[in-house]
């Protein structure tokens, strides 16, 4: 029987790399130390506060040394702040500390006795003994020699970075990597990278919650609280789903600020990278017109695909009802007969287990190879009972056929004339091909059909 470790147990996160958990009040740099220490723009950096809101986790590695960086939302006990979700973002904070390995707690140059600092600081104090302080912006020598007002803090190790300019940071990972040895982790191409995919406000971050079975990712019934990618690892029968949670897919026209847009473009790499997609709707809404332009941009990219459909716990759950349901969506959108939909409820976490499972069957079958002589053969029984279309007396014929990738499955057709290809016949291709190819509900099948000229 298939079954899901919990996150919390000593398979944490399946990557056996210890996690160094940075933290600190909003705008003092965190997503820009982030940003350094990966090369890349990766974490939403912006001037405006509280732009991080759940906790995002990236592997490190220094001098062979492997870690893994957690990068928070900022850390606001005032209740004067204007932020809806602070609490909820202290309160994850919070349970990271527990499993923290060491804790980067960074503070702004320019303010030394910044309130919030202080009562960040005062907070910490149970876990003094893994606190590194992180004196950001000490962006030249001079600045070095006025660092003394910190030692006040009472934190043993102080260290002065530029996280813009990436002074003073390899001494920070020196000190970090100091006592750690090299640990077995998972390579990323042994990992399948499933992605929760929807509109806005169907439940994706109750799903990934449900499935990691601690609070991860923020949860609130205003639209759009995801604007990040989360991402974390389960284990089933020894293999390993790295899910990602994404911001949900709104109309490009409605993206109004910048944080927004970003957030979109981080939602669409993560369609291009994932292995397997869950497509989220919504039992009671069912499919929008978005969420049609959506599934037909995973379909185009061939990817392979679940249906989950959340909250059935708030419709009337009788078979019948999951009959109609699926057979509304498939006629509302006709290439879902090759999907599998599953009716589910992340907040009452059901059918997350059939979930995991069919997500990982589907990602075993599409990467099933097929051989060229019996490829052949099918193509040979097809045509035998199906006529080829043909134009102005020309008439449509594949001279050749193989599979030349997996995941998804790509297989290109040698023929004489791509443009006699008509619709009808492409649907009744892949309907006829399905039965033939191994397990192929789910499965996002390639066909490049390449005139006899262009090969």
């Amino acid at each position: 029987m298939h079954h899901a470790l919990p996150m919390n147990s000593n398979l944490d996160r399946l990557n056996f790399m210890k996690k160094i958990l940075i933290v600190g009040r909003p705008n003092v740099g965190k997503s820009s130390l982030i940003n350094r220490l990966l090369g890349l723009k990766i974490a939403i950096t912006a001037r405006e506060e509280g732009v991080t809101r759940d906790i995002r986790y990236f592997n490190q590695e220094w001098n062979g040394k492997k870690f893994e960086i957690c990068d928070s939302g900022g850390l606001v006990f005032s209740k004067q702040t204007s932020n809806p979700y602070q609490n909820k973002i202290n309160e994850q904070i919070e349970y990271e500390l527990n499993n923290a390995y060491k804790i980067l707690f960074m503070v702004d140059f320019s303010y030394p006795e910044h309130p919030e600092d202080q009562r960040i600081n005062q907070w910490l104090k149970n876990y003094r003994k893994k606190v590194i302080l992180l004196i950001n912006k000490v962006d030249n020598y001079e600045r070095k020699s006025e660092i003394s007002t910190f030692y006040s803090y009472g934190i043993e190790h102080v260290y002065p970075i530029s996280a813009i300019q990436g002074n003073g940071i390899g001494d920070v990972l020196d000190h970090i990597t100091e006592n750690l040895t090299t640990e077995k982790k998972e390579s990323e191409d042994e990992k399948i990278q499933v992605a929760l995919i929807g509109k806005p406000n169907t439940g994706k971050s109750s799903l990934y919650n449900a499935i990691f079975n601690q609070k991860k990712a923020l949860v609130d019934s205003k639209m759009g609280t995801t604007r990040d990618i989360n991402q974390s690892c389960i284990k089933i029968n020894n293999n390993i789903l790295s899910f990602m949670d994404t911001a949900g897919l709104r109309k490009r026209k409605k993206i109004t600020d910048t944080i927004e847009y970003f957030s979109t473009i981080r939602t669409e790499k993560a369609i291009e990278k994932a292995n397997v997609i869950v497509f989220m709707v919504d039992a009671e809404e069912l499919l929008t017109d978005q969420d049609k332009k959506i599934l037909n941009h995973i379909f185009l990219k061939n990817k392979n695909c679940i249906i989950f459909v959340n909250k059935w716990d708030l419709t009337i759950r009788s078979d019948q009802a999951r009959k109609d349901i699926v057979a509304m969506l498939r006629h509302q959108v006709p290439t879902l007969q090759h999907y599998p939909i599953i009716m589910g409820s992340a907040k009452e976490k059901h059918n997350i287990q059939p979930l995991l499972e069919t997500a990982l069957s589907i990602f075993k079958a599409s990467t099933y190879r097929i051989p060229t002589a019996e490829l052949n053969q099918f193509l040979e029984r097809f045509f035998e009972i199906n006529h080829p279309p043909s134009k102005k007396g020309k008439q449509f014929k594949i001279y050749y056929a193989t599979q030349v990738s997996t995941t998804p499955p790509h297989f290109i057709f040698k023929v004489n004339d791509s443009n006699l290809l008509t619709k009808p016949f492409l649907r009744n291709f892949e309907r006829e091909f399905r039965t033939f190819f191994p397990k192929s509900e789910g499965v996002g099948l390639n066909f490049q059909f390449k005139s006899k000229k262009h090969v």
